[in-house]
């Protein structure tokens, strides 16, 4: 283990498989980048209401 994989065990290696064809499929590619920037968009808009919300809550202090 220590950040070493364990390429002997069948599981792992069909693991390791399917990671790579996933990488290297350009539609799975987009979809992954997609939903990258959807969760980049939600991050970035709960930030803002949080800091709105903190704006507030200052205010009424």
């Amino acid at each position: 283990m220590r950040g070493k994989i364990n390429t002997n065990d069948s599981f792992i290696q069909k693991l390791q498989s399917d990671v790579e064809k996933y990488k290297t499929n350009p539609e799975r590619r987009k979809e992954l980048m997609d939903y990258q920037m959807k969760l980049d968009d939600m991050r970035y808009v709960g930030e803002k209401q949080e800091k709105k919300k903190n704006e507030l809550t200052l205010l009424r202090k």
